[in-house]
């Protein structure tokens, strides 16, 4: 009893508990006052920085979330007790999430273990349990929760413990485990953790594979100059299923015809805009410029792909491209990487803002020191021309090729999922020369089928003089009594025994795609169902009729 006094008079223990909310969108900021934050803002400067360099992210705002907030205060009430614990009930995207890796090298330097138990649950991700089933978050919300304990004993002797465990299933079944199941730490499996520089993830890890692709190059260290898509802030007022349409745009807004652009709205779904920096909220006219004149090539990827397996993240366009243009959620943010960038930026940014465009010469951009350890390997030479001869030089577009060969391939997407869902994807590179000119065959076609384009230059078949794969379709299109009009769209009855419908009230006697396979419908690029997400797009609503495809809209659904 006297030493229990002792304690509880002598060596204060703190235990700070909480469900703190969740809001990227904080409600609780407060003004710079004499060029400083308040006491919070001043606390989370820690995590602006990681191994003692600023994070360099373009939008860290998900550091000043609210959760992000109670936690950092609850750190430092206990620095300042010097022992106790925390436990809160927060978001669960501090685990892994690129953004928050200086927030867990400072919970990692602040605390001697670390507890987390991930209830996962998020509606956003499409979350699912490992064997497929079915995972519900314990709230009513979409973001995935987790349960973190944080304990200040003074055994951290330079070494924090941090351990694992996860709940998936049902919510009734989750609200079991916690609350009969296992009531305290000790009667949890934990796993320990190794979290490393530079990311600190809270996560499960292969070592060999984190070696393996620390080893390896970022794509944007490859190509540094990239950006997320256009924001329009009024996509109704400024981009158009057609160029008629948007040559109607131009007039009611009183731009010229000739800011009209082409543009990658959604995969294989390109549109029309009015690029017109007076309409447009976020142009990404410092880098979009590099687009403008639709020459370019440029590939489409995000940063945190979702984890389903069935879902490419990547394409390739020469066009400008929409916020939007692959992914469906908030968790990741499509960027266009441009293969080539052009010299002449005022003369682009004098097109934006009502003067004309200028000639300009493009440069590669792609890092020198890339190219100097491809050469190395390879023992070929890097060439200004787009293509080199693959037996003595390679040019940009055969990187371009081999990259989009590699990042297609099934093979990598699944040895790289746990990385992919956490970062923008990295290169590996081969030392064999064949291997290399295959992949850059392969990777050639593949860019000519995406983009659409019969006479591609480094295609097999123009290279062999024989014709596009793209001018030999699988499907058929058989018109019904709504002619080539979109109609009303029931998802489960859109696709039925190889036949895509085009207006589901009328059953079979609908206009339908026919000699569609199933694995072709239900493909995936970013986090749409190309042929479904195309039709969709174009539908009737509320006994309103759609869009009437034309011969080139039904030609184009039959490339895809």
């Amino acid at each position: 009893m006297e030493q229990a006094n002792d304690v509880k008079s002598n060596s204060p223990i703190l235990a700070v508990l909480g469900n703190p909310p969740y809001s990227g969108h904080s409600a609780n900021s407060s003004k710079r006052i004499d060029g400083t934050l308040n006491q919070i803002g001043l606390l989370l400067k820690d995590y602006y920085f990681v191994d003692g360099k600023p994070l360099g992210e373009r939008n860290p705002k998900w550091l000043q979330d609210d959760y992000v907030k109670f936690l950092r205060h609850a750190q430092e009430l206990i620095k300042h007790t010097k022992q106790g614990v925390v436990a809160m009930i927060t978001n669960h995207g501090y685990l892994d999430n690129p953004t928050f890796r200086g927030m867990r090298q400072q919970l990692m330097h602040a605390f001697d273990a670390i507890y987390i138990l991930d209830l996962h649950g998020n509606a956003k991700k499409k979350e699912t349990a490992p064997d497929g089933s079915k995972d519900e978050n314990v709230f009513d919300i979409q973001q995935g929760v987790t349960i973190g304990f944080f304990v200040k004993n003074g055994s951290n002797r330079g070494k924090t413990k941090v351990f694992r465990a996860d709940l998936y299933g049902l919510r009734e079944q989750k609200y079991e485990w916690l609350l009969t199941k296992h009531k305290s730490l000790s009667s949890v499996n934990w796993d320990e953790l190794s979290p490393v520089s530079p990311y600190y993830l809270f996560i499960h890890q292969s070592k060999e594979l984190l070696s393996e692709i620390e080893s390896q190059w970022k794509i944007t260290d490859i190509m540094s100059v990239s950006s997320p898509g256009i924001v329009t802030g009024q996509d109704k007022e400024t981009i158009a299923f057609t160029k008629k349409g948007a040559e109607q745009l131009a007039q009611k807004h009183k731009s010229p015809n000739e800011k009209i652009k082409q543009l990658l709205y959604r995969p294989f779904d390109h549109r029309y805009i009015v690029y017109d920096a007076k309409l447009v909220t976020r142009n990404r006219s410092e880098v979009m410029r590099h687009m403008i004149s639709g020459n370019n090539l440029a590939l489409v990827t995000v940063r945190k792909a979702p984890p389903q397996s069935f879902c490419n993240y990547f394409l390739v366009t020469r066009n400008l491209i929409s916020n939007g243009a692959i992914r469906s959620d908030n968790q990741s943010i499509d960027t266009l990487l441009p293969l080539h960038i052009t010299n002449n930026a005022i003369d682009s940014q004098r097109y934006l803002f009502g003067g004309s465009l200028g000639e300009s010469s493009p440069n590669v951009n792609i890092n020198s020191k890339f190219i100097q350890q491809v050469e190395k390997k390879l023992k070929l030479s890097f060439t200004s021309d787009k293509l080199g001869n693959l037996q003595k030089t390679f040019g940009a577009e055969n990187i371009f090729h081999y990259m989009y060969a590699i990042f297609y391939s099934p093979t990598y997407r699944e040895r790289y999922a746990e990385f992919l869902k956490i970062d923008f994807p990295r290169l590996p590179l081969t030392s064999n020369v064949a291997l290399f000119h295959a992949l850059c065959g392969l990777g050639a076609d593949l860019v000519a089928l995406h983009l659409m384009e019969d006479d591609y230059e480094a295609a097999s078949w123009v290279k062999a003089g024989e014709a596009s794969p793209l001018q030999h379709p699988i499907t058929s299109f058989v018109e019904g009594k709504n002619g080539t009009t979109m109609g009303s769209f029931s998802k489960s009855k859109v696709y039925k025994d190889g036949r895509v419908y085009l207006d589901t009230s009328l059953g079979e006697e609908s206009s339908y795609f026919d000699g569609v396979p199933e694995e072709v419908y239900n493909f995936h690029i970013g986090g749409y169902q190309v042929l479904y997400k195309w039709l969709y797009d174009r539908r009737g609503k509320k006994g309103t009729p759609g869009l009437t495809l034309s011969a080139e809209d039904i030609e184009h659904y039959q490339k895809i």
